[in-house]
């Protein structure tokens, strides 16, 4: 009973461990840009755009919806 019990919680953890690989490898953003786009949204809700801070938001969020698009994803034609 308790080696099955163990096979069973070592199949979940293993599974668990799987997914988790598979969805950082889906990431369509590469990590420095994923790192600045977490760090974008945080801001925003802190601190509303201004003139210090607006270009490089924007080229963030530039950046972002380009690697978007180019994962095949669906831009509307007004984002750009």
């Amino acid at each position: 009973m308790r080696a099955a019990l163990v096979g069973v919680l070592f199949g979940v953890v293993a599974a668990a461990a799987v997914a988790e690989e598979a969805a950082e490898a889906e990431d369509y953003l590469p990590a420095e840009l994923r790192t600045r786009v977490e760090a974008l949204k945080t801001d925003v809700e802190r601190t509303p755009s201004n003139r210090a801070n607006a270009r490089a938001r924007a080229q963030t969020l530039w950046e972002w919806v380009n690697a978007y698009a180019l994962a095949g994803r669906y831009v509307p034609v007004n984002a750009t």
